[in-house]
This record gives C-alpha cells, structure tokens and sequence, in this order.
C-alpha cells in the first residue's frame, strides 16, 4: 500500500516543534494497519493414521479411536476396526457405511485401522456444468490440479444419477489375508438420482505405499443414509471444492503386529548407489 500525503493535507501542526515527530508516528500508524489487516492463509495439514500398504496387507487391527479423529479434522476418510465397512468424515461428523449398504453416525468408541483427515478450507471452487462421469472429472481434475506433485483435499457435490460404491464385511479369524485376496467379499450398492457429496484426496506418487497415491473417493448422500467406498459415477451440475494441503503428519501403528509386519519397500537403484558412494 502506497501512502500519500497531498499538500492541502499537511497539518498545521508541522511547524510546531514536534511536528515532525507527529507526521512519523501517523504514517507509521498506516503502514502497521495495512500489515495487520493482511490474512495470512493458515496452513491445512493432513493426519493420518496407519500405514496404507500395511492396511491393505493384513494390518485390520484398529487402535485410533474416532472420537479422537475430530480432533485432527472435520473431513476425510478412512476403515473402521476389521475393515467392517467404510468411514467418512463429513462437517466434522464421521460415518459409518456397514456391507449391508446402512450408513450410521460411527460410535466415538469406534476405532479405526486406516484414516486420512484434516480441517476442509477450500483454495478454490468451480462448476462442471452438464452431465460428467467419472472419468470426464477426473480428467478435468488433473488438468486443474497443476502441481502433481501436490496434495490435495477434494470435495465434489451435486447431483448424482449413478453411484456405484463397495464396503467390505468385517474381517473374522485369527488370520487376516490381503484386501487383494478377498475382493470377492466386497459388497456392492447402486445407487440412482441420489443428490450427495464425494469427499476424497488425491496425492502424489512419492507418498504411494504410505498413503494411496492418485484419487480416492468415499460417497456420502445428503440425506446420510448411503456411503460407501465410490468406485464409479455419473453426476450434473457439480460443484467441486479444492484445498492444497500443506503438510502430512503421519502417526504409525504401535504394538507387535505393526512391528513385525514385512514392508516390501526398497531404494531405488540410483539412490543404493549414491548410498554406497559406487
């Protein structure tokens, strides 16, 4: 902000001897009010619990509790203890979607297995106007989100005249096998002209293992009796919100299960060999 003083505003008082003094102190005044009333943009942070490759290796076990999940955000996702159902987080509230396709307010005393959430300030927002699917959006998504590398928090609402989401039953037995393994467990719900909200992330490949890397979308309808993991859609007239995230802030499972599970990840052969120095 310039400041400028015009002849005509020049006070009587500079001829005084403190006149001087007194022009400092007021111009000084001006700059210190245009500082303050500058918004710094607060910085939005990602939680997460657990470690995604370990999830969806076996590690079902539950152990962060949902009540302390709303601590750490108002949107996301995530799996509840025992991969029974889907999570979603929505205007600080978290849902739970069953197998059976019933969705319910999570009890606090719920724990989960898997999470991903932060507090939801949209950067930007826009309209896809028309009838779009999936893979339109996406598209459009990935041209708007310019920095690949980026994280972002994604919330698209509207219309919806097909959802096609999937929730797993509940894990039973002492052995948990791979979510790959067990695919034909999976529950799956249509649902037709159901006005909802899409809530999701997409994140980048560095964070593939530890996160999920590319998009991931849970189904919320506004009436908050359908959810579900969203595999696929048709909507219209959507409005889709965008929030650049960041920082990640990653908490890791404790107890022996996580302790000993095999984590199959390894340097790239160009980082072995500036480790080696050969």
């Amino acid at each position: 902000m310039n400041v400028v003083i015009g002849v005509n505003f020049v006070p009587k008082f500079l001829n005084m001897k403190c006149g001087l003094i007194s022009l400092l102190t007021f111009i000084s005044s001006l700059v210190s009010m245009t500082v303050f009333s500058q918004v710094t943009r607060k910085k939005t942070i990602l939680f997460q619990y657990g470690i995604a490759d370990a999830f969806v290796n076996g590690l079902y076990t539950g152990e962060y509790p949902v009540g302390q999940l709303k601590r750490e955000g108002d949107f996301g996702l995530g799996a509840p203890d025992l991969v029974d159902g889907e999570l979603t987080m929505s205007n600080g509230v978290v849902y739970q979607t069953k197998a059976t396709g019933r969705t319910i307010v999570a009890p606090v005393s719920l724990r989960s297995s898997l999470a991903f959430v932060c507090f939801f300030r949209p950067d930007t927002s826009f309209i896809i106007s028309g009838a779009s699917g999936q893979k339109d959006v996406l598209e459009r998504l990935t041209e708007y989100l310019q920095n690949k590398n980026g994280m972002y928090a994604i919330r698209i609402s509207g219309l919806f005249h097909h959802v096609r989401a999937r929730a797993f039953p509940a894990v039973t037995g002492d052995s948990f096998p791979p979510l790959s393994s067990i695919l034909d467990r999976q529950h799956f719900f249509d649902y037709e002209q159901v006005h909802g909200v899409l809530i999701g992330y997409r994140m980048p490949a560095w964070l593939g293992g530890i996160n999920i890397a590319g998009f991931h979308f849970h189904f919320l309808s506004d009436d908050l009796k359908k959810g579900g993991h969203a595999l696929d859609f048709l909507a219209e007239d959507i409005r889709v919100e965008v929030a650049l995230l960041d920082d990640i802030n990653v908490e890791a499972p404790r107890g022996r299960a996580f302790e000993e599970f095999n984590f199959k990840g390894e340097n790239s052969p160009a980082l072995n060999k500036v480790e080696k120095g050969k």
